[in-house]
C-alpha cells in the first residue's frame, strides 16, 4: 500500500530518505524552512561569486555512498578521498531531488500521531494528515517538534543522548591573491570568480573551532564578523588586507560531537521516524553527510514500514 510521507528537512538526509520512499513505491512530500535544498552542504551566492559556507567536502568510506557521489556526477573529488560539490557543494544534494515535490520556506511546528494517520501542524497554522512522517532535522529541532506541550515521547529519549555543537564561519573575498603558503585547519580557499563587473576575486571561508564558537555563539553578528576576519588573518600568518566583501554566518548545530550507533529511531508504530548524521549506524561506521544519507536510505526499509 502506497504512503504519503512528510519528510521534513531538505538536506542528504530527507532528499536521501524521501527517493528511498519513492523508489519503495510511497508518496514523499518535502519540506524545508531555508530556501533551497543541501542543508550543511550549502552554498551562499554573492556579487563576488559563490562561498561554500557549509560542509566544504565530504568523505565516503562506503560503496553506495561513493557510487551515489560518483554517479550524480556533480562530485570532484581530491586526493584525500573527499569530494566537493560541481559548481557548489549544494550540487551534491540535488541528484536526489529527482519529481519529488518540494516546498521551501514552510516549516513545521508539531505534529502528533492521530489514530491512524499523523497530524501535521505548519509554522503558518495549516494543518494535514499523512500516514508517516520523517524528521531529517537537526536533532534539537527534531526534539522541540516531537515534545508535545514540553513532553519528549519515551520512544525518542534517545535523542537527547546526541551532543550538537555550533560553527561560526567567515566569508570573505579580496581582489588580489593572499600570499600564503599553506593552508591550516578551518580554512578554505574557494573556486575562484569573477565579480559582476568582470575584476577577478579570490574567495575565502573560515571556520572558527567548536571551542571559539561555542564561547561566542550568541553575540552580535557585526563584533564576531571583525574578530573572525582577526583570527583568519593570525591563523594566516599574513598581514591585514581589507576584504572588498566580509560575512559572517552562525551554524548553530554544525557538528555531531556524540551520535547514536543506529541507522534512524523510530516511534513503535512506524509513523514518525529521526533520520540523519546523528546516526552513525548500526555499526557506527558513518560520519556527516555520509551517515545523513545512509541515515535516510534505512528509512525506507523493513521494519519502517510497518503499519501498511
Amino acid at each position: 500500500m502506497s504512503s504519503r510521507v512528510l519528510v521534513i528537512g531538505a538536506g542528504m538526509a530527507g532528499l536521501s530518505a524521501a527517493k528511498a520512499l519513492l523508489a519503495a513505491g510511497d508518496q514523499p512530500i518535502v519540506v524545508d524552512k531555508s530556501r533551497g535544498v543541501g542543508g550543511r552542504l550549502a552554498t551562499r551566492r554573492t556579487p563576488f561569486g559563490a562561498f561554500n559556507h557549509g560542509a566544504p567536502t565530504v568523505s565516503a568510506i562506503s560503496d553506495p555512498f561513493k557510487s551515489f557521489l560518483t554517479d550524480a556526477d556533480t562530485a570532484q573529488w581530491n586526493g584525500f578521498g573527499e569530494a566537493e560539490g560541481v559548481p557548489t557543494m549544494s550540487a551534491l544534494a540535488k541528484p536526489l531531488m529527482g519529481r519529488i515535490p518540494l516546498h521551501f520556506e514552510f516549516g513545521v511546528a508539531n505534529l502528533e500521531v492521530s489514530g491512524n494517520f499523523v497530524k501535521v501542524t505548519f509554522s503558518d497554522g495549516t494543518t494535514d494528515g499523512f500516514d508517516q512522517a520523517v524528521l531529517a532535522l537537526p536533532v534539537p529541532q527534531a526534539i522541540q517538534i516531537l515534545s508535545a506541550e514540553g513532553v519528549l515521547a519515551s520512544w525518542a529519549h534517545a535523542l537527547l543522548d546526541v551532543k550538537m555543537a555550533p560553527c561560526w564561519a567567515g566569508l570573505l573575498a579580496f581582489d588580489s591573491s593572499l600570499p600564503v603558503l599553506s593552508l591550516p585547519t578551518g580554512v578554505h580557499l574557494q573556486k575562484n570568480g569573477t565579480v559582476q563587473s568582470g575584476t577577478p576575486s579570490e574567495r575565502w571561508v573560515f571556520h572558527a573551532d567548536t571551542n571559539w564558537s561555542q564561547e561566542n555563539l550568541e553575540r552580535d553578528k557585526g563584533e564576531i564578523l571583525a574578530d573572525l576576519s582577526q583570527l583568519f588573518f593570525e591563523m594566516m600568518q599574513i598581514d591585514w588586507r581589507e576584504p572588498v566583501f566580509s560575512q559572517a554566518h552562525k551554524w548553530r548545530y554544525a557538528r555531531v560531537r556524540s551520535s547514536l550507533n543506529l541507522p534512524f529511531l523510530q516511534s513503535p508504530d512506524g509513523r514518525i521516524s529521526v533520520v540523519g548524521d546523528a546516526f552513525a549506524g548500526s555499526g557506527g561506521l558513518y560520519r556527516d553527510a555520509e551517515a545523513a544519507f545512509h541515515s535516510g536510505q534505512s528509512v525506507a526499509q523493513v521494519p519502517a514500514r510497518i503499519f501498511n
